[in-house]
């Protein structure tokens, strides 16, 4: 089966190094900080939301300015303030010890997710790292992502709406994880074909698929 997995509050846990990546970058703006409380959900969306509903703007040349010092801050120190979830690194070692073809797609930088791939010891369990080049959509990383195996059927795991739009878009099944950032109704009105509460559930899921 080819399986992508979502990064960001689906194998690990980014809430400090996003939101300190954007009170990095709104210092920068010369505007000022925000409580972590009000930015959490901010993990998940492509920069170019994150930006414009932050900064309440549909100026370009602002949001992408704001990208850019967010993305740097990301590639080099912020992906260094995450964590993994408890049984994401057996849940992997599992998958693929069963010949599973696995691969991470994700709506931030691809070099800021080949560094933290590498930082969490993930990348000798994964056959690609799929993330953001240029303005590239995260339905564009997974259709990219998906072109580099024939494995089927083939599975988007994440816990936004967004994993899940991009999923369905081309034809993969979809698991929606509710132990990340989303909610079980934003889930559910993106039409998950599962919805899921825990690492171990999913696994178990991926092993009946």
């Amino acid at each position: 089966m080819f399986i992508a997995f979502d990064l960001d509050g689906t194998l690990a846990d980014p809430s400090d190094g996003v939101t300190n990546g954007i009170n990095h970058t709104l210092e920068r703006l010369g505007l000022p900080r925000r409580p972590k409380e009000d930015l959490l959900h901010y993990i998940g969306p492509p920069t170019e939301w994150i930006f414009g509903d932050i900064l309440q703007t549909t100026d370009m040349e602002r949001i992408n300015r704001a990208r850019s010092i967010f993305t740097e801050y990301y590639r080099t120190t912020g992906y260094r303030h995450n964590f993994l979830y408890a049984d994401s690194l057996s849940l992997v070692q599992s998958l693929n010890e069963h010949g599973h073809h696995l691969v991470v797609v994700t709506s931030k930088s691809e070099s800021g997710a080949k560094a933290a791939a590498a930082h969490f010891r993930l990348a000798d369990y994964f056959s690609g790292v799929f993330g953001r080049i240029n303005d590239c959509s995260k339905i564009d990383s997974l259709r990219m992502a998906l072109t580099t195996s024939d494995t089927r059927p083939a599975v988007m795991i994440g816990d936004r709406k967004f994993d899940i739009e991009a999923g369905r878009t081309l034809d993969c099944l979809t698991v929606g994880v509710t132990y990340g950032f989303g909610t079980v109704q934003e889930l559910t009105d993106a039409r998950a074909d599962h919805i899921v509460h825990s690492q171990t559930e999913l696994l178990t899921l991926l092993q009946t698929l």
